[in-house]
């Protein structure tokens, strides 16, 4: 595991943190909420990069990369 230190204030998840998963390479984070969004963050610049809005009512249960980092899978469900 891969700790990293952040200036106090500086954390840029605070609230989109439903479910949150880091890449293999460290560089890219991951992080779902209830809102029904998944968003991609660039660890190296704090930045939200990609936000990705999935269907009204979507609930989310997983994030995850693959081992290269490329891929994110997204398991959750479509409550009717």
């Amino acid at each position: 595991m891969r700790t990293m230190r952040m200036p106090l204030g500086s954390c840029p998840v605070r609230s989109h943190d439903h479910h949150v998963t880091c890449s293999a390479c460290s560089y890219y984070l991951a992080t779902a909420a209830e809102d029904a969004t998944v968003k991609l963050w660039d660890l190296r610049k704090l930045t939200n990069f990609r936000t990705i809005e999935l269907p009204e009512r979507y609930e989310v249960h997983s994030v995850t990369f693959d081992q290269s980092g490329a891929y994110l899978a997204i398991a959750g469900s479509d409550i009717q």
